[in-house]
């Protein structure tokens, strides 16, 4: 009877841990949103309101978090009073003319809080971006919001040839993207652009870049440039956690990539700071480094997301779509940004569809071990 009583006692605790094991497993999701919040709640700590001209910005604090859904309606008003301050377009006050960047930004804002962007107090805000020269994107980090956009509202020529610009003008083989130099940041930004593009043509190049990017891995993380010293910093390790989950969101990873990922996103914890949401350069808060880490961990969140999302069938599949699954017009968007839907931006549990079949077999195996062992002790004591 004791041995019996052991046996019960010991598939308990079998059971017991293992619900907690999968329970765990489930919300790792949760526990990535949280991190994004706390981080988007540091960095508009006594932010009063976001505007065109800081359009950029709100762009990443919006893409997954709700923590900024407060600034959206004062948004959405300082656009209208732009349209019609400029005769149907948008000028930032720091430029006298359009910027295809600026109406970028808008764009995937605006369709995020589930406003027509081709109605904007009349007016059609991805016309105003087609016409917008790619001349006026100022830096190359500004492709990693043109180009997504373009890949979501536009055709997929406009976005081939924006990154064909993009590549012919800013990358060298070998080396990665240059910009004062070349970085891990530069090659990370230019390969989180690229993989978005939804192409499906640039196979080469960003293979190349990809393994330019790990000659700045180092212990801890990334560094910026062995140029400027080898220790890993925040904003590098940031930039390359997103690099890295944007090619696998449009190439397949294996148990090893999100291996590798997912202890790339706990060296990038290593640099929170004291205040909730803060990261640190150098051993000091930033918003600098928060603002790269914010950027880093929701292209993970939205790479976690498909790899824990069972595949299902596209039944309203027009054959509007190009390679990789994203779209080339307004009314199929892409699979990353679909994600990142803001009626979907928080408290995700998507079960673990393997672990839940590997888990149901436990329960009834258990299950059965039990009731045996419950016949035969009763057999025992009758």
């Amino acid at each position: 009877m004791k041995k019996t009583l052991s046996l019960l006692l010991v598939l308990c605790l079998i059971l017991t841990l293992t619900f907690s094991a999968f329970a765990g497993e489930a919300h790792k999701l949760n526990d990535i949103s949280a991190e994004l919040d706390s981080t988007v709640a540091y960095l508009t700590n006594g932010v009063t309101a976001y505007t065109v001209d800081s359009a950029v910005n709100y762009y990443y604090l919006s893409n997954v978090s709700n923590k900024a859904d407060s600034y959206f309606d004062g948004f959405l008003q300082d656009v209208i009073d732009n349209l019609e301050a400029h005769d149907g377009k948008i000028i930032p006050s720091f430029g006298e003319n359009e910027n295809i960047v600026t109406y970028a930004a808008i764009i995937s804002i605006l369709d995020r809080f589930d406003e027509d962007v081709s109605d904007i107090n009349g007016v059609n805000l991805v016309d105003l971006m087609k016409n917008t020269p790619v001349s006026t994107i100022s830096e190359p980090y500004y492709y990693d919001i043109v180009i997504p956009t373009a890949a979501s509202f536009c055709d997929k020529e406009f976005t081939v040839n924006i990154c064909n610009e993009f590549i012919a003008n800013n990358y060298t083989m070998g080396s990665g993207l240059y910009y004062y130099g070349f970085s891990c940041d530069n090659t990370a930004m230019f390969i989180s652009a690229i993989s978005q593009s939804g192409c499906g043509c640039y196979d080469e190049v960003l293979e190349d870049a990809m393994a330019v990017l790990d000659t700045y891995k180092v212990e801890g993380g990334y560094c910026y440039s062995p140029e400027y010293g080898t220790d890993a910093n925040a904003d590098s390790t940031a930039l390359a956690l997103k690099a890295k989950s944007a090619y696998f969101l449009s190439h397949e990873a294996t148990e090893e990539d999100m291996a590798d990922l997912a202890e790339l996103y706990g060296k990038l914890l290593t640099f929170k700071g004291e205040t909730t949401g803060s990261y640190t350069y150098a051993g000091a808060e930033s918003a600098y480094a928060a603002f790269d880490a914010l950027r880093g961990i929701e292209m993970y969140y939205a790479l976690v997301s498909l790899e824990e999302t069972p595949d299902a069938p596209d039944d309203n599949n027009d054959g509007n779509t190009v390679e990789n699954g994203e779209s080339g017009n307004n009314e199929n968007k892409n699979e990353n940004q679909e994600q990142n839907n803001h009626e979907n931006k928080n408290d995700v549990v998507i079960p673990n569809t393997d672990s839940a079949q590997t888990l149901a077999i436990f329960v009834i195996t258990a299950f059965s071990a039990l009731t045996a062992a419950s016949i035969s002790l009763r057999k025992k004591e009758d």
